[in-house]
């Protein structure tokens, strides 16, 4: 199990082109599309727990992320069909 520690920022339009032009290498486009899932009772979510398949670049991920003790999430993630 990997731990997940998710950070979020605010960046203005001109902060963002300033990260993007100081960033150098071959810029990747991925495309994805996710579904969540959940009991029809919604014990999942009422458990915090979260089930997600993602389409990365027509490649299917699934993960399941839980709550643990402090700041992160634990998470464990597998290709799945």
């Amino acid at each position: 199990m990997g731990i997940e520690y998710e950070l979020k920022f605010r960046a203005t339009p001109e902060i963002q082109l300033a990260i993007g032009q100081a960033v150098q290498g071959e810029e990747v486009i991925y495309s994805m599309r996710t579904t969540y899932y959940d009991t029809p009772s919604g014990a999942l979510s009422a458990r915090k727990y979260t089930l997600r398949r993602r389409m990365e670049n027509d490649i299917s991920v699934c993960t399941l992320k839980a709550p643990v003790k402090g700041h992160g999430r634990g998470e464990w993630e597998t290709h799945c069909e």
